[in-house]
């Protein structure tokens, strides 16, 4: 047995390479809006313009693995074509939680 083996399960290992594509542009679909939001601001409109962009791209990784037909690789093209969605909530929830705590002193625009 490989050290590979071991150190990853089976169920973790790619069974083909739609499988590892669509794992890639998923990560990389994902990694476009926070980049563009935390460091470059390419997305000067907010996080609609990210959406934009990204829901349509979310496809390209949706097709993959349907070619490769692995259902956690369409679970995780579903999850990179709403994420700008969820990274929205999930940023106007940790802003209100952090305005509340500090009893109004914090305000984050």
């Amino acid at each position: 047995m490989s050290p590979a083996q071991k150190f990853f399960p089976t169920y973790f290992r790619p069974r083909n390479q739609y499988e590892i594509a669509s794992g890639l542009c998923s990560v990389l679909i994902v990694l476009c809006p926070l980049i563009g939001h935390m460091a470059f601001q390419l997305f000067p409109q907010g996080i609609f313009s990210a959406i934009i962009y990204t829901i349509p791209l979310g496809i390209i990784p949706g097709i993959l693995a349907i070619l490769s037909r692995s259902v956690r690789c369409v679970v995780l093209a579903l999850c990179t074509a709403i994420f700008p969605i969820t990274f929205f909530f999930v940023h106007s929830f940790i802003v209100t939680i952090l305005y509340f705590i500090s009893f109004g002193k914090i305000v984050l625009a």
